[in-house]
Order: structure tokens, then C-alpha cells, then sequence
């Protein structure tokens, strides 16, 4: 008698059964992990930057593009932000450029910071010549009250319509859904658009990630030796870490990259290298 023979048939089916769910489960484990890379770029990795010291200024604490600002977050850099202000309706007009159609209009007054401004103009420009629908409109942006947010006082956060002040166009909604983290912006919340930079926006967009949840996410997960690693649609990388501190506290700053500062309204600040190595 073999040994085959000898062993329990209806054991042995069971034994076979129990390791090839167990390699079944293995292999789709494995696939969730490659789904997981493939949609949601960035990942933590120990920091290579060499530091130095950094004094923190209170502009540093209340403004920059990554600011949280909402009813329980009251942004308070208001007076300081006048300076870095710009007249949508202005910049679009001296930015025409060649343009297919239009381009898009903005309301009397509206302004946003000049770095939001260049980016929603590059933004809006592309989307009118893409969709081709009726012209957009920015009809609220700074100075703007819809009743609903305060984050309009950053100078980053645009709500966008059509010409008629309606709604915005089904056309549009959807090529922002696909493009607007390529110039730097997410959607706040419906047809409002908010500025927080180009690889930001992408990981935010990627990982479906609010502001409020991307900050909580680098307050915990980050610091200066453990970074996390991005890269914009352009292809350019960038290394981010959240630091906690007020102003007057030194903090670590890349000693030879080029880095920005952003105040977060959630007791730090994140600071943002631009990889060139």
C-alpha cells in the first residue's frame, strides 16, 4: 500500500483547499498594494536634506498656500495679505494671450493672491479652450461672501459660474474633476476651487483628501527626518514634512533647496522642498 493510500483522502482535500485560499489571499493582497502605489502617489521616506536653523516669523505661522481657514480656523492675516492682492479682471486683461474664446470674465473687485491668480488664469484658460462652453465667470474670490465659507479671506479659494451667474456648466465640472490639480487646485467644496500648488493638489486629488485631512495627515505621519515624497504633474518631486511651532521658535529648513513656508492655522507650519538632485 502506498503512502498515498494511506493518507485521508478527504483530509488531504482539506489541507489542499486551506492553502490555496491562503495563496488566493496572498495574491490578491498583493494586487490591493499595487492598485494602492498605482493611484495614490507619494510615499514616507527618511529624510537626506541637510538642515539648518530657521527663526520662525508670525507671517510664517498665519499665511501661506497650505492655510486652514474656516469657522473654527479664523484666518487672521487679512492686512498682511493686501500687498501680495491682485485684481482678477486686471490680470486677466494684461494675460489675454492667444486665446481660442474669450477668455473668462471676473467680477468687479475679486482678487486673489498673485501666485493664485497666475495659476487660475493658466487653469481657466485651458478649460474654456478644452470645453469650449459658454465663458466662466469668478464671481466670488477675495472680498467675496457666499455666505458659506470665510476661506475666501486667503486670497485662494475662487467660486466659479457661468457668465449668467447660474451654475457652472456640467462640461466644466468634469474637466476639473481631471485637471485642476495639474494648476495647482482642489475642489473646496462645490464648484469652489481652492489654490494650494501643483504637487499638493495632486496628492490631495489622488488620495481623496480634504485640506483639513491632507495637514492632519502630514501632522502625524511627517517631520524632518521623515518626509513626504511627492511629484507634481509636471514631473518635478518635492520632499514635505509638518513642523509643530509658533513664531520666534527655530525650526529645521533645507540648508541648500529651494523651500516655501506655509502657515497651517493647526499649530505649525509645512515646509515644502523642491527636489533638484
Amino acid at each position: 500500500m502506498t503512502f498515498l493510500e494511506n493518507v485521508d483522502k478527504a483530509k488531504l482535500r482539506k489541507i489542499l483547499l486551506i492553502v490555496i485560499s491562503a495563496l488566493a489571499l496572498i495574491a490578491l493582497a498583493l494586487l490591493l498594494v499595487i492598485i494602492v502605489v498605482s493611484i495614490a502617489p507619494g510615499s514616507l521616506k527618511k529624510s537626506d536634506i541637510k538642515y539648518v536653523d530657521y527663526t520662525v516669523s508670525e507671517k510664517d505661522i498665519s499665511m501661506g498656500t497650505l492655510i486652514l481657514a474656516d469657522d473654527a480656523h479664523p484666518f487672521t492675516a487679512g492686512q498682511a495679505l493686501n500687498s501680495t492682492m491682485i485684481n482678477c479682471q486686471q490680470y486677466r486683461n494684461q494675460n489675454r494671450g492667444d486665446v481660442e474664446k474669450g477668455p473668462y470674465y471676473a467680477m468687479n473687485n475679486v482678487q486673489l493672491t498673485q501666485t493664485a491668480a497666475a495659476a487660475a488664469h493658466k487653469l481657466l484658460v485651458a478649460a474654456e479652450n478644452a470645453v469650449k462652453e459658454d465663458n466662466l465667470l469668478i464671481k466670488y474670490a477675495f472680498y467675496g461672501d457666499d455666505g458659506k465659507t470665510v476661506e475666501f479671506q486667503t486670497g485662494m479659494l475662487m467660486f466659479l459660474t457661468d457668465y449668467e451667474e447660474t451654475k457652472l456648466p456640467e462640461g466644466y465640472a468634469a474637466w476639473f474633476k481631471e485637471h485642476a490639480h495639474e494648476y495647482g487646485f482642489v475642489e473646496s467644496y462645490t464648484d469652489a476651487y481652492r489654490y494650494v500648488g501643483e504637487a499638493h493638489a495632486k496628492y490631495m486629488t489622488d488620495n481623496k483628501l480634504s485640506l483639513a485631512d491632507y495637514i492632519a495627515y502630514l501632522k502625524k505621519e511627517t517631520s524632518r527626518d521623515t518626509v513626504l515624497s511627492l511629484q507634481d504633474a509636471n514631473g518635478n518631486k518635492y520632499a514635505v514634512y509638518y513642523v509643530a511651532c509658533k513664531a520666534g521658535d527655530k525650526i529645521s529648513v533645507p540648508e541648500t533647496e529651494e523651500y516655501t513656508i506655509s502657515g497651517t492655522n493647526e499649530g505649525g507650519v509645512i515646509v515644502t522642498v523642491k527636489i533638484t538632485k
